[in-house]
């Protein structure tokens, strides 16, 4: 069946499937060239096919990186509790590349003290009955599996403390 089908049938097919993978949600470059190398492979297709397609997506401006990362950063970040080191490496992962990143965040501030109280305050009252020692050390590893630097864990927990 995939034999007889022409270069353009098949780039169409694939471009088909690129739309319906973007229509869920915006993607990265990175993530819609493994996606449809993926399908490529499945259907027999070469990977030749692709880079016209990611092109085309491009220039349509389906795909931008410096959007995607707006995008996500904004989501994430507004409605999450992670630093902005951990956001960093979920695009990272995205594979957003750093100039992107950097790009985005030269011009953005982001409060991480802010998200760490946000990550800390539906802890606090269990952690709050706890001796201080077990109760810093709790919360600055739920922290810091979140990403947060050392310093934003101190200032957090101090402020929660009432320490300031």
């Amino acid at each position: 069946m995939t034999c007889s089908m022409t270069d353009s049938e098949k780039r169409q097919k694939l471009l088909n499937y690129a739309y319906y993978y973007l229509n869920i949600r915006p993607r990265t470059v990175h993530e819609v060239r493994v996606y449809l190398s993926k399908k490529a492979q499945k259907l027999a297709f070469s990977t030749d096919l692709i880079d016209p397609i990611i092109a085309r997506l491009t220039e349509l401006k389906l795909l931008n990186d410096q959007e995607f990362v707006r995008w996500y950063v904004e989501g994430k970040f507004a409605s999450s509790t992670k630093s902005l080191f951990r956001l960093k490496q979920e695009l990272s992962k995205l594979g957003i590349v750093k100039d992107d990143m950097e790009d985005y965040f030269s011009d953005q501030s982001i409060d991480e003290l802010a998200a760490a109280r946000a990550a800390l305050r539906s802890k606090w009252r269990r952690l709050a009955v706890l001796e201080p020692k077990i109760q810093f050390n709790k919360a600055a590893a739920l922290l810091a599996r979140k990403g947060f630097s050392y310093d934003i864990i101190k200032k957090t927990i101090a402020e929660y403390r009432g320490d300031e």
